[in-house]
This record gives C-alpha cells, sequence and structure tokens, in this order.
C-alpha cells in the first residue's frame, strides 16, 4: 500500500492499491471464498481493515485523487 503514494514508484500504481486493499480484506475474512453468518470473524482485523481503508480513502482525497 505504500507504493501507492510513493513518488519515485512509476509502475502500476492503481494495481498496487487494488491489489493491496483486496489482500487486506481477504484476510479479514480469513482467506476465504465465501463466508456464512455463523463464522467467527477477527474482530482485530477488521478494525484495522476498516481504520487502513479509511485512511486510505483520506489520503487519495488528499493527493487530488478524487
Amino acid at each position: 500500500m505504500q507504493l501507492v503514494f510513493d513518488e519515485a514508484y512509476e509502475s502500476g500504481r492503481l494495481l498496487a492499491l487494488v491489489y493491496g486493499l483486496f489482500g487486506m480484506v481477504n484476510a479479514t475474512y480469513d482467506n476465504k471464498s465465501e463466508i456464512f453468518p455463523p463464522d467467527d470473524l477477527d474482530t482485530e482485523r477488521t478494525h484495522n481493515a476498516t481504520g487502513n481503508v479509511e485512511v486510505t480513502a483520506w489520503k487519495l482525497s488528499r493527493n487530488g485523487y478524487t
């Protein structure tokens, strides 16, 4: 995720952003492709992922990417 905001990084920033968000949210669900209501989620991972998505959105809006 840090590559997205690194000025020296000249490769695919969008790919780095999407892959980073996907990996983070996927880890929240224990890398499962399906989830059902009785499944337990790790509340700390969920909290960290939502905070990271919020910070990413804030950084994107601050840098004029919106």
